[in-house]
C-alpha cells in the first residue's frame, strides 16, 4: 500500500498533528467505552470488502492503531500525548465540525458540476463515536479525492466537502504517524535525514519536517519515509532522502539520491475490486 500526498497538504497536516500546541480543545462530550474507537476509518470502503478491518482506529486514551492485515500482530500502534490528542479532537469535532458534514450534502454541492448521480463504490468512510451517538460520512470517490489536492482546487466553494477533506487529511497523517512509530520516532527520522543530506550536500539548506513527502509500507513489511528537496535547490532535479525501517525497530537504512523522471511503466495499475455476488 502507498500513502502519499503532495508536500503542501502532506507536510502541513503532518506538522499540525505532530507539533501543534496552539489549539485549545473545546471538547465537551463523553467518550464511548474504552474498547470502542472515538474515530474509525475505512479507506476505499466498499461492500465488496465485507468485514475488512478499518485502516485507522483512535481510542479515548489517545492510542492510534493502524491495522494492515487481519492479523492483529501486524498492527502499528502509538499513543498521542494528552495535548496533541485534544488538538486532534478539537480540529475534527470543533474546527471542522465533523458531525454536521454529510455525504448527501457533499454530493449536492458538486453534482451539478460533474453530472454525478451517486458516489462511486470506492469511498473514504469516517465514523466518529460518542458515548450516546455515532456519525458516519461515507464519501471520497476517485475524482474528488484529495490525494493530489484536486478536491480542494476544483470545488473551493463546496463548504462541506472542504471540511471533510480536512478531516480526511488529519486521519491520513495519524495513520502515517503510526507507521513511522509516533512523534518521537518521526523527529528522530528528521534528524537522521538531515545529517545524511548535509553529508551529501554540505552547502544545502538541510532537511526539516516540512520536507516530508511520503510514508509507505512496502510489500516486505518495512516502512519507507521520504523527505524531498525541490528542484534547483542543490541539483537541477529534486533530491530525496529515503529512510527505511522494519517494524521491529531494527537498523534504519538511509539513501540520498536525485529523483528520476517517472516513467509510464512505473505507474501501478489500479483495478476495481471484484464485487461479492
Amino acid at each position: 500500500m502507498i500513502f502519499r500526498c503532495f508536500p503542501f497538504c502532506f507536510a502541513t497536516l503532518f506538522l499540525s498533528v505532530v507539533f501543534s500546541h496552539d489549539a485549545v480543545a473545546q471538547i465537551d462530550f463523553d467518550f464511548p467505552e474504552a474498547d470502542v474507537p472515538v474515530l474509525m476509518v475505512y479507506e476505499y470502503y466498499t461492500e465488496a470488502y465485507g468485514e475488512r478491518r478499518p485502516t485507522l482506529l483512535v481510542y479515548s486514551d489517545g492510542r492510534v492503531v493502524r491495522p494492515v492485515t487481519k492479523n492483529l500482530v501486524d498492527d502499528y500502534e502509538f499513543t498521542l500525548s494528552e495535548q496533541k490528542f485534544k488538538d486532534v479532537l478539537n480540529k475534527i469535532f470543533v474546527e471542522h465540525d465533523f458531525e454536521t458534514i454529510s455525504d448527501k450534502a457533499i454530493l449536492e454541492e458538486i453534482v451539478s458540476k460533474r453530472k454525478l448521480k451517486r458516489p462511486s463504490p470506492s469511498a473514504f468512510r469516517v465514523t466518529a463515536n460518542k458515548s450516546d451517538s455515532s456519525h458516519v460520512v461515507d464519501f471520497g470517490n476517485t475524482w474528488v479525492h484529495d490525494r493530489l489536492g484536486m478536491g480542494r482546487k476544483r470545488y473551493p466553494d463546496a463548504e462541506q466537502l472542504q471540511r471533510f477533506l480536512k478531516v480526511e487529511e488529519i486521519c491520513r497523517e495519524l495513520s502515517n504517524l503510526a507507521l513511522v512509530g509516533g512523534e518521537e520516532a518521526f523527529q528522530d527520522m528528521v534528524k537522521k535525514a538531515d545529517s545524511e543530506f548535509k553529508e551529501a550536500y554540505p552547502d544545502g539548506p538541510g532537511i526539516g519536517a516540512a520536507n516530508l513527502f511520503s510514508v509507505r509500507r512496502t510489500r516486505n513489511k518495512s516502512v519507507t519515509v521520504r523527505f524531498r528537496v525541490g528542484s534547483k535547490v542543490v541539483d537541477p532535479r529534486p533530491v530525496s532522502v529515503w529512510l527505511t525501517k522494519t517494524k521491529d525497530e531494527g537498523e534504519i537504512s538511509i539513501e540520498v539520491k536525485v529523483d528520476q523522471p517517472l516513467q509510464l511503466r512505473d505507474v501501478p495499475s489500479r483495478r476495481a475490486p471484484k464485487r461479492v455476488q
